[in-house]
């Protein structure tokens, strides 16, 4: 069998490179304990851009316990030290629901907070992570 490749197909194959080149180049400085699997990863988007329409309140800063305003005018308890939140998504998909997001988001904010802006992988669970799938 013999392909023929025309001329109007090169452009397109350079595009194809280069952003396959783009997508290694982003991924590349991303340690593997620090990556979530797609389904996650898409999830987690989800999730964040509902974050901006809660109002977290800082309700214990020890035990990092929030209070979390937003829902249908639902108010929900977000406990990070524990990874529970009342709407139980928290600890049903050991992933943070949108308002362990906000509620990580007012506590990455404040002064003294044991985690880090990028630790947000922290509160999901390590089945979530490509490292353990080996991808």
């Amino acid at each position: 069998m013999v392909f023929l490749v025309t001329y109007d197909l090169l452009p397109m194959i350079d595009a194809i490179h280069l952003k396959i080149g783009e997508y290694m180049k982003e991924i590349a400085f991303v340690p593997m304990t620090k990556k979530l699997v797609p389904f996650a990863k898409n999830e987690m988007h989800l999730r964040c851009g509902v974050v901006a329409t809660l109002e977290v309140t800082e309700l214990n800063s020890f035990d990092l316990v929030y209070g979390v305003f937003g829902d249908e005018d639902k108010n929900y308890l977000v406990d990070l030290r524990r990874g529970t939140c009342s709407c139980k998504y928290f600890d049903i998909d050991i992933y943070p629901c949108a308002h362990a997001v906000a509620a990580t988001n007012k506590c990455f904010k404040q002064n003294g907070c044991p985690y880090d802006m990028c630790d947000l992988f922290a509160f999901c669970s390590p089945c979530y992570l490509t490292n353990v799938w080996g991808m």
